[in-house]
């Protein structure tokens, strides 16, 4: 017979937390408030590690993989448990939010603008034009007052282009814009006459264009030239009589138009650019318009003018000071385009005048590197087009990029890598300068040592000496000092998809289908051509990622497919040479290894899947190192605009593992699909890895974004249940500019914002 009810706390501890490890996280919360003993029990370790290792990767806690289990402590725990329940329910029901912000300020000059098109300042410096939303307005920096805006007609109406011009002694400005409706296919040429005098303005002239886009606006007296993008035509309008005229250059030899850019008129004559097999110039007197201005109002009614080039003028053969005149009025691209051509142009674009009239120009959004205290006439040739470079290539680019565990972020900023503690709000290193002016292109990073230590691998460049150089500092958080542990020049291109995993750093070089892979710590490389089984061509260099000792990429075969390749097979192929043309190149063939096909939907027909030719848009993988032996996790996020009328976004979800190891239990039998091959086997004897297919999604996209890496893609590719708007809280109303780039880190839940002069980390709760 019981005499009373059984206490919980008078049975033995070990069965009262075995009891508790059946429970919920929300019931363990609720027991801690029951009473002290049992808040007591519900703070044993082994319980938070328990529940920390069961969340599956939809669920997966802010735990950075440099971070081991057991290194934290019972708080540390039960805080990431919490968190990352909390944080998936609030996504899927409530809604995110942010929790909190961090502003890291960093003195640079400003580099973004609140609109599209640069705003170009009057001679004289009063006044300036400025594109605000698709619509010209001209402000005043005396009175800080808007002077004029141009009125918009019916329709989203846009300013594309547009040039103006002082009149009349600086009484009168002529603003020429090309305005388009996108969606109605619509392009139209407005001139507007303002008065500063009166301050009004008027519109002088209005003609439909082609539906197009015009670039390379120019207005210059009665005279407005642009060139028509997709037709190679020069469009020509005397916007004073009403007339028009469309000019084809034409190669006498081969009777195809000739693309030319218009650049200046002088002397009652048109001076063109024209790129054919050489770079040269072409003057047309505008007499020989004459009698052949059309003035109907429809554009199609104006007469076609050919103009034969039999022996254009060549660039050389002007005279020295036009030619340096010429290249004073290109932009600063076009000049450093210029120099590669041949020794003689680049000793022209060597002039001081040159890079003068260039500094010149510059506003005060592009700033140069120049104190107060130092005069122009003081600088040099080089010293200018140095200055020039720097200001007009990458003013104030904040790159921001937050560290696992979120209390450092690394930073590009004007071509050289800082990294800032977000606790002292100090930078803590910056990449040393090298001689020469290079700039970061692309970089990677990875820590190690249980977060004590930061490796840093940078691409640096001298696009007009054709340098590339990788270099891979390592970082030690308890000494505060970086050491460069590897130096290498490396195939001259534009590198932009770089990775560094382990003892690995691997790169794509666009231009030659290749795939650089250096083992930093041997201090030896290789450079890898992917092939066609059947014509032995190289394939297109993918991005790809490191895992589990493999090559894990995403490119065309057959059939859209993942390949894993086991680093083991480049053994006896890495060469210790510092100079890269010694490398040994290797070639791969991929369907020797573990090539798993992408399907695109339910059933696997070839013949279907074959139509499916997608862009690849992310890859993203990494191990969830909460959980005991678990699979390497590998997303990919693609984009199908050809194969189906319905363009689309396709997500997969991967895993690699060793092919005798059981997968997560979260993952049924029946939803994978597994391809083992014996080529990925260890070199000690163990299993072979296999990829596996564990789920795909599919969404309807009505176009590829401009920006792959946007954040707004998310709706389209995962369709969460929440989203949040970023709009307001990354772009605040009293910050006037444009976020320069936007990155996630999921260990922290953040996002980072760099914008000129400031980095804003922004914590999702």
């Amino acid at each position: 017979m019981l005499h009373g009810s059984l206490s919980l706390l008078s049975l033995p501890e070990e069965l009262i937390i075995t009891v508790i490890f059946s429970c919920s996280v929300d019931d363990i919360l609720n027991l801690e408030n029951t009473c002290t003993s049992i808040r007591h029990l519900c703070q044993s370790r082994v319980i938070w590690l328990s529940l920390i290792q069961s969340l599956d990767v939809e669920q997966a806690p802010d735990l950075p993989p440099n971070q081991p289990l057991e290194s934290l402590s019972s708080s540390d725990l039960k805080g990431k448990v919490i968190r990352a329940k909390r944080s998936y329910h609030r996504w899927n029901t409530e809604g995110c939010r942010i929790s909190k912000q961090i502003e890291l300020h960093v003195d640079v000059p400003l580099d973004a603008t609140p609109s599209r098109l640069d705003p170009r300042l009057l001679p004289g410096g009063r006044e300036v034009l400025v594109e605000n939303g698709g619509r010209l307005e001209l402000w005043s920096l005396v009175s800080h007052e808007r002077l004029w805006t141009a009125p918009h007609n019916e329709g989203h109406c846009e300013c594309l282009s547009f040039d103006f011009e002082l009149a009349q002694d600086s009484a009168i400005l002529n603003i020429a814009g090309i305005f388009v409706v996108p969606e109605l296919s619509v392009t139209t040429l407005r001139i507007f006459c303002y008065d500063f005098q009166r301050h009004t303005a008027k519109l002088a002239f209005e003609r439909d264009l082609p539906a197009a886009f015009v670039f390379h606006a120019m207005l210059r007296g009665d005279i407005f030239m642009a060139t028509i993008s997709r037709s190679f035509q020069t469009v020509m309008v005397n916007w004073k009589i009403g007339g028009g005229i469309f000019i084809d250059f034409i190669d006498s030899t081969t009777a195809l138009r000739i693309y030319t850019k218009p650049t200046h008129i002088t002397d009652d004559h048109l001076i063109s650019i024209m790129q054919d097999t050489y770079l040269s110039v072409v003057a047309v007197p505008l007499s020989a318009m004459d009698g052949r201005w059309s003035q109907s109002k429809s554009f199609k009614d104006w007469e076609k003018m050919t103009l034969s080039i039999d022996d254009p003028c060549n660039f050389l053969s002007l005279p020295g000071e036009l030619i340096i005149a010429i290249l004073s009025a290109c932009p600063i691209e076009d000049v450093l385009n210029v120099q590669k051509t041949c020794k003689d142009i680049q000793r022209y674009c060597q002039d001081r005048a040159i890079w003068l009239s260039l500094i010149q120009s510059l506003d005060v959004e592009q700033a140069p590197d120049l104190p107060p205290s130092q005069p122009l006439e003081s600088l040099s040739a080089p010293d200018l087009k140095n200055k020039v470079i720097r200001a007009g290539d990458r003013p104030g680019r904040l790159n921001p990029y937050l560290l696992p565990g979120g209390r450092e972020v690394i930073i590009e900023k004007q071509g050289q890598l800082e990294l800032w503690s977000l606790h002292s709000q100090e930078c803590l290193w910056s990449s040393p300068s090298l001689e020469g002016g290079f700039y970061c292109l692309s970089f990677d990073f990875e820590l190690v040592q249980s977060g004590k230590v930061l490796n840093i691998a940078g691409i640096f460049v001298i696009p007009e000496r054709k340098i590339t150089v990788l270099r891979v500092f390592c970082y030690d958080f308890e000494k505060h000092a970086a050491e460069l542990a590897i130096e290498r020049n490396l195939p001259t291109a534009f590198i932009f998809h770089t990775l560094l995993r382990g003892d690995i750093f691997v790169t794509s070089v666009p231009h030659t289908f290749q795939t650089v892979i250096i083992n930093w710590k041997e201090r030896e490389g290789l450079i890898l051509d992917f092939i066609y089984s059947e014509t032995g061509l190289r394939i297109r260099s993918p991005p790809v990622r490191i895992a589990d000792g493999h090559i894990i990429a995403i490119m065309k075969l057959a059939s859209f497919s993942a390949v894993a390749i086991p680093l083991s097979a480049l053994d006896g192929h890495w060469s210790q040479s510092e100079s890269f043309v010694d490398w040994e190149s290797v070639s791969i063939n991929p369907d020797r290894f573990t090539v798993l096909p992408l399907t695109f939907g339910e059933d696997d027909n070839t013949s279907s899947n074959n139509m499916f030719h997608p862009t690849l848009l992310a890859m993203h993988s990494f191990k969830p190192t909460w959980i005991k032996d678990a699979p390497t996790e590998i997303y990919v996020v693609v984009y199908d605009g050809v194969g189906f009328a319905s363009k689309r976004f396709v997500s997969y979800r991967l895993q690699l593992s060793q092919a005798r190891q059981s997968c997560l239990s979260y993952v049924p039998d029946s939803e994978k699909r597994r391809l083992i091959s014996p080529n990925s086997a260890s070199a000690n004897g163990s299993a072979p890895y296999s990829l596996t297919v564990v789920a795909m999604e599919c969404a309807s996209a009505a176009k590829l974004p401009w920006n792959e890496n946007s954040l707004s893609n998310a709706g389209h590719v995962y369709q969460p249940h929440n989203t949040l708007s970023l709009d307001t809280i990354i772009r605040p109303e009293d910050l006037d500019v444009q976020p320069t780039m936007l990155s996630v880190e999921p260990w922290s839940g953040a996002i980072v914002a760099g914008t000129p002069g400031l980095v804003r980390v922004y914590y999702l709760d």
